[in-house]
């Protein structure tokens, strides 16, 4: 019975339309999260994710605020989410699989604005 009311949760959670609403990152930065931040703008990566993403907002929270603000990010839901709701069209060209997905372009010689 517990198993049929999560999904059953879960389903009616997606079926409503969730308005696009900005992550708060309330964790500090410690000096290593930094340092990670910095070499991977460094390298040109970009982390994509959706607002409603657990996984996304954990990976951000042990970054912390500050090396969290640093990095590439692209929301893949901009406009709100339910069932059928198409990806952003930047998403749709990265192929997004799931979610977050980190995109390492590691090109030499470019500067990505860290």
């Amino acid at each position: 019975m517990l198993k049929f009311s999560l999904t059953f949760f879960f389903c009616s959670f997606r079926e409503k339309f969730q308005p696009y609403s900005s992550t708060e990152i309330k964790a500090p930065s410690s000096p290593l999260a930094l340092k990670l931040a910095a070499h991977l703008c460094s390298v040109g990566a970009k982390m994509y994710g959706a607002f409603w993403c657990s996984h996304c907002l954990e990976q951000k929270e042990m970054l912390g605020q500050e090396a969290a603000n640093m990095l590439d990010y692209g929301e893949c839901y901009l406009d709100g989410f339910k069932i059928g709701t198409p990806l952003s069209q930047e998403c749709k060209e990265v192929k997004i699989r799931g979610f977050p997905m980190w995109v390492i372009s590691m090109t030499s010689g470019r500067s990505f604005g860290c």
